[in-house]
């Protein structure tokens, strides 16, 4: 469940609120919490990124004339 929580929040979550979702002390969460985002941390640097790559309306490493996307397009009007 810990896992779960850390990852689906974008902004990350606190020891603190991670303790009452879950049921733990402050210090078992805070605990659990390091050792995740070092688990986290590991994966990210052995893995990278290639081509394209489309996260939140957002282009990184693609070519400068790739046309307008996401929230730049014009919006149909009803």
């Amino acid at each position: 469940m810990a896992i779960f929580l850390v990852a689906r929040d974008k902004r990350g979550i606190s020891a603190k609120q991670l303790g009452k979702d879950i049921g733990v002390s402050y210090f078992t969460a805070w605990l659990m919490l390091h050792k995740l985002r070092e688990a986290m941390a590991q994966w990210d640097s052995a893995y990278f990124l290639k081509g394209i790559i489309e996260m939140d309306d957002a282009f990184f490493g693609a070519p400068t004339e790739v046309g307008k996307r996401g929230r730049r397009q014009k919006r149909r009007r009803r």
